[in-house]
Parts: C-alpha cells; sequence; structure tokens
C-alpha cells in the first residue's frame, strides 16, 4: 500500500530528522521483498519509538500501521513482522501513559512554529537525543505527539480486537500483550473483562511454556492476582505468575520468587523448550524486554525485606559476572530495611561472607 502525498509527512519530524523517508519505509512493509521489509522495519523503530520518544511522525505511522495490520502482504512473507507491529503499537501504548499529564505542556505557539520551520529547513538537523536546551519547543511537539498517539488507542485496539483466531499463535499472544496496555485508556475500560477473559482462557489452553508465561504476565498487568498459575510445573510460567503486582504480599508467590532468584539464569533461559537452536534460547516475552533476571531481581528486593532470605539469590547474583553483575546496598531505608541490586562492576554484599 503505497502511502499518500496527503498526510504531510514533510511539516513532520521522526527521531532522526525530517520524516519525508517514512512513506518509502512504510511502504515496503507491504511490498513484494522480504528482506526490504525486514530492513524498513528496522528503520521505523529508531525513527518512530527512539527508546520511548514519541515524534509528530508517530501517530501517522501508527495510523498507517493500523490500516495494513490485517493486510496479507504485511512483512512480504516475512511472519515476523506482523508481531513486531503489535509489540511497536504496545510500546507505544504504554508509553503514553502520562499524556493527561503531558497534555498541558502541548500548547503550540509562534515560538514553535518558528522552531519547527528551522529544524526542518536545517540540512542536518539533530536527532532528538541530542537536542541541546535551545530546543525546548521542539520538545512542546513531542508532548504534543504522547497526547495525539494517546488519542489513537481506541483505533489501535479496534484493529486489533477481537484478535483474530486465524494468526498463529505467537502472533495472537503479541496481540493479548498489546490489548493489555491498550485497555488502559479510559474509552476502552469496558473492555477489560473481555481482554481478561481471553489471557485466562488462552494460557489454560496453550502448552507452549513462553506463550503461557507471556499470557500470565498480561493477566498481571490487568491487575489480576494469576494464583493459578504459581504452582505450574514451568519454571517461567510461576515465576511470571508470582511478578503479578496484586500478588506482592501473597507468601506463596514470594517464595516462588525467592526460589527463582537464587538460579537467575534458569529463569532466563525458561521460556523456550530444551534442545533450540542457540539464537532461540533467550526468548523472552514482550513484557520483560529489560531481561527476565533483572525484572526477577528487582522484584524480589522490592518485596522482600529479610536479607536472610536473600543471601542464596544475592550468591547467584554475584555469579551473573561477565554480562551483568550486581551488588547488594544493604541498610536502613525510610521505608524500612532493605536491600537493593545495583550495576556494579565489583560485587560484593556488604558485610557478607562467601562461603570457605
Amino acid at each position: 500500500m503505497a502511502i499518500a502525498d496527503e498526510t504531510g509527512w514533510e511539516r513532520l519530524f521522526h527521531a532522526l530528522g525530517p520524516a519525508g523517508d517514512l512513506p518509502a519505509i512504510l511502504t515496503a512493509l507491504c511490498g513484494s521483498d522480504s528482506d526490504a521489509a525486514g530492513e524498513a522495519f528496522a528503520a521505523l523503530w529508531p525513527r518512530v519509538f527512539a527508546g520511548g520518544r514519541l515524534t509528530p511522525a508517530t501517530p501517522k505511522a501508527v495510523r498507517h500501521l493500523v490500516s495494513v495490520l490485517h493486510d496479507p502482504a504485511l512483512g512480504a512473507g516475512d511472519h515476523t513482522i506482523r508481531p513486531g507491529v503489535l509489540f511497536l503499537l504496545r510500546e507505544i501504548a504504554r508509553v503514553t501513559a502520562d499524556a493527561e499529564e503531558v497534555r498541558h505542556h502541548a500548547a503550540v505557539d509562534g515560538n514553535v512554529q518558528d522552531w519547527l520551520a528551522g529544524h526542518l529547513a536545517h540540512p542536518s538537523p539533530p536527532a532528538v537525543h541530542e537536542w541541546s536546551d535551545g530546543d525546548g519547543p521542539g520538545r512542546v511537539l513531542l508532548h504534543n505527539a504522547v497526547v495525539d498517539s494517546f488519542g489513537l488507542l481506541p483505533q489501535v485496539f479496534a484493529a486489533v480486537w477481537p484478535i483474530p483466531a486465524a494468526w498463529p499463535a505467537r502472533t495472537r499472544v503479541m496481540a493479548a500483550a498489546a490489548t493489555a496496555m491498550l485497555v488502559r485508556h479510559p474509552e476502552l475500560a469496558d473492555r477489560r473483562s473481555e481482554v481478561i477473559a481471553y489471557h485466562q482462557e488462552t494460557a489454560r489452553h496453550t502448552a507452549d511454556r513462553h506463550d503461557c508465561a507471556g499470557l500470565v504476565l498480561g493477566l498481571g498487568e490487568l491487575g489480576v492476582a494469576p494464583r493459578d498459575w504459581l504452582d505450574d510445573p514451568r519454571l517461567a510460567v510461576r515465576t511470571c505468575a508470582a511478578l503479578a503486582p496484586a500478588l506482592a504480599d501473597d507468601a506463596e508467590a514470594t517464595e516462588v520468587l525467592i526460589r527463582a532468584a537464587e538460579h537467575p539464569r534458569a529463569f532466563d533461559h525458561s521460556f523456550t523448550e530444551p534442545f533450540v537452536a542457540p539464537a532461540y534460547r533467550v526468548m523472552c516475552p514482550p513484557q520483560l524486554q529489560e531481561g527476565p533476571h533483572r525484572v526477577l531481581i528487582r522484584t524480589v528486593c522490592e518485596r522482600v525485606g529479610d536479607f536472610g532470605r536473600l543471601f542464596h539469590a544475592a550468591l547467584a547474583a554475584a555469579d551473573l559476572r561477565g554480562f551483568d553483575s550486581f551488588a547488594v546496598e544493604s541498610g536502613p531505608h525510610d521505608d524500612g530495611y532493605r536491600f537493593v541490586f545495583e550495576l556494579d562492576p565489583d560485587w560484593l554484599p556488604r558485610g557478607a561472607r562467601l562461603p570457605a
């Protein structure tokens, strides 16, 4: 599907500069070359979602992605593109949660218009992450992008829901992950129960540990306490159930997290079936993009105030040296005695002794 000229891309910018290159990128997603579609999708991310920064081009891109979401040509035969688009839409929904807070910073005046004209006319404008204090007017447009993207979430939901049964299982799970974010919009509050029911029913009937864990994490995001999965024989599933915020004070869930934290690498690798190819051994649900063991360690430290219960987990964290090294800071805090893992090249819990 070609992008119509009236979209007004020439008056927009994305995170890397003027948005004039986006029509070709978006068109390539539904072209005839799967390699070109993959390259286009890779190019799309840093432009419309630069580490969580939304830009004036983002709402326009969202409208186009919604329009092609069910297009059989999407991905040009690359079956990873559609779930990738769903993940992008989920992440855009996630970072628009503070849309109401930034709305009062989104008023466009003459200074903003002048800044925009200069930015678009610049032969090599700085990327958003390189902006200086003088680019303050441009940040007003970034606030507008958040507000405008938030306003599109009901349209995104209408494109995703109901989730087509014909989509592959992994794509359906990604779509479910997107809906868990989308129903945070006040206009979609009455659809929350449907989305919860879908997560619960699908999780009960899926044998794939990755998919089940993702659905259980989605239940946690939806405010559900997924106790039925705390005794699941699959490490990934029971640990993801225990991570649910609604189970923060649940003794059984806390014990599951403590035991999992004693083997953080096992949790990292628990989302794929045994004996898969190396490239697929660390594949985690979209809710854990910062890294499964990071989420696990942070959560267990937030919930457990007794270092004696965390000691073996702390020793296991020490063994993460090489790709992640953690330190444990212990001491009194305003809300009690807590132990917090922090990144540090030289790990040793203060006052702790390693076994001889």
